[in-house]
């Protein structure tokens, strides 16, 4: 236990290491700590603060909101818009009767940050900034739709009351589920394990979100993959906060979240813990999600992130062996001190989940202790099956496709190729600069033969606008299909009439 106590580090010190370098962090984020400053100030009661399409003018619905809300003399309405709008609005406000209750304020400014922190009401029909966190004092109109933008989807979970296009408050009966996976931390195997269990949820009755902390080449392999029926939210951005109170977070990620995982583990005790936990929740606004998972391994740092999800139940679905781990961390005094931590994390969970089977009964027998109540966790052979140098019919966003395996430096993937109709004339055609012409007479045949599909490969961008315009112009839309850079095997070619 002694390397341990040699490896800490009061947070005095390391404020001295770092203060030379405080003032570059404070101009590089400048807005980030401003927000973070007004934040501390009191909540005015009086004031609704308001921001359409990143600063257009009010539209629709939210435009509704505003003119209702008009009539209520007790408010002040403060508006967030463009730079380049303000000299219009202005002009017309001078000579309206709300002109003392109207308000102007430009995105990105110090005045729009501070009025954002201290009004009562904010009503917003897109986002108002990247790293926004409404205040447990302030009341939240959301009238925009969940999206696989971040910052959009960040607004989302936060939002006291959301509306839909027809201005009534949106409410579910569906069950919350939120998956927590480091992909980075996860190989593409076992994450698309995850995926295939995901789509086997009837999305009828669940709400699914699917949530990351990281960003990397791993990622992209597996998030091309993930259902449109899924919410996907990467909480990379940092909350709002003060100089001193990044100091802190950087402190705690650096010297007690372990980055390299061997020795140091977490002290949730620390004074400045309650900080980090503030700052985590203020991601979630008021969302509280019926069940949270936490998929593959287990890492300090990660399981801090999850311990701050929002949740009535927490589970831990693991693919790891626990002899291969435990044998792993018992090469050392500090590690084996390590694993030690671990298992005693692993009994906060509700509940604990094995990936198939075999490997719930070898870790039964591993540990009855931990794995008593555990169940296994099923892997699903649906829409992603590794295939070796074949091909397997499946079912995506309703359509027929066919599924090939690839293999791409360290990392295995799969293609999906679209999969051609039998009722119909399948034509495959590889797109060239030097064949425009034939393929302007192609697409003529397609408009006087509705039967006729053609797919049209365009591995170097070929086709331009030029191309796009003569399908629309033709009404051939649905029966030409683009594949980019597509694995051509003989399994596939044969499923075409003709190939040119």
């Amino acid at each position: 236990m002694e390397t341990i106590k040699k490896r800490a580090i009061s947070y005095e010190n390391f404020r001295k290491e770092k203060q030379p370098q405080i003032n570059q962090i404070k101009r590089k984020m400048k807005k980030t700590f401003w927000y973070g400053s007004c934040l501390q100030e009191p909540v005015k009661d009086s004031y609704i603060f308001y921001d359409s399409m990143q600063g257009e003018l009010l539209k629709g619905q939210i435009q509704n909101v505003f003119i209702e809300n008009l009539k209520n003399t007790n408010k002040i309405q403060i508006i967030g818009i463009k730079k380049q709008l303000l000299p219009n609005i202005q002009q017309q406000l001078e000579n309206s009767k709300w002109r003392d209750r109207v308000h102007l304020v430009i995105r990105g400014t110090e005045e729009y940050y501070y009025w954002l922190a201290i009004a009562k009401y904010l009503v917003s029909d897109s986002y108002f900034t990247q790293n926004f966190y409404k205040r447990p004092e302030q009341f939240f109109y959301y009238l925009g739709t969940k999206n696989d933008d971040s910052y959009l989807y960040r607004h989302y979970l936060q939002a006291d009351k959301i509306y839909n296009n027809e201005c009534k408050v949106i409410t579910s009966n569906k069950k919350s589920w939120v998956f927590y996976c480091n992909f980075s931390n996860t190989t593409v195997e076992n994450a698309m394990d995850l995926l295939n269990y995901l789509d086997s949820l009837n999305s009828k009755d669940y709400d699914l979100t699917l949530i990351t902390p990281s960003m990397s080449q791993v990622d992209s392999i597996v998030k091309n993959s993930i259902s449109p029926s899924i919410d996907f939210f990467n909480f990379k951005e940092r909350v709002p906060c003060t100089p001193e109170e990044y100091l802190q977070h950087e402190y705690l990620t650096r010297y007690l979240l372990n980055a390299d995982h061997v020795v140091d583990t977490v002290n949730t005790k620390h004074p400045y813990m309650k900080m980090y936990q503030r700052n985590l929740k203020r991601l979630w606004g008021n969302k509280i999600f019926d069940q949270a998972f936490y998929y593959g391994q287990l890492t300090n740092s990660d399981y801090l992130y999850f311990s701050q999800i929002p949740a009535e139940k927490k589970s831990y679905i693991r693919y790891e062996s626990h002899r291969d781990e435990q044998a792993f961390y018992m090469l050392s005094e500090t590690r084996r001190y390590y694993f030690s931590q671990r298992c005693e994390i692993y009994q906060n969970f509700d509940k604990i989940y094995c990936t198939g089977k075999q490997l719930l009964q070898i870790n039964k027998e591993a540990d009855p202790k931990i794995y008593e109540h555990a169940r296994y966790f099923p892997r699903i052979s649906a829409r992603y099956e590794y295939l070796k140098k074949t091909m397997q019919e499946t079912i995506y966003q309703g359509k027929p496709y066919l599924v090939l395996e690839l293999s791409s430096g360290k990392y295995p993937h799969v293609k999906l190729l679209p999969k051609p109709d039998k009722h119909k004339q399948n034509i495959l055609y590889r797109l060239q600069d030097s064949s425009k012409e034939k393929l302007h007479d192609c697409l003529q045949q397609l408009q006087e033969n509705k039967n006729m599909i053609l797919y049209l490969i365009d591995d170097e961008n070929t086709i331009q606008s030029r191309e796009f315009e003569i399908i629309s112009r033709l009404g051939v839309e649905q029966q030409v299909i683009i594949l980019k850079r597509p694995v051509l095997i003989k399994e596939y070619l044969k499923q075409f009439d003709s190939v040119i």
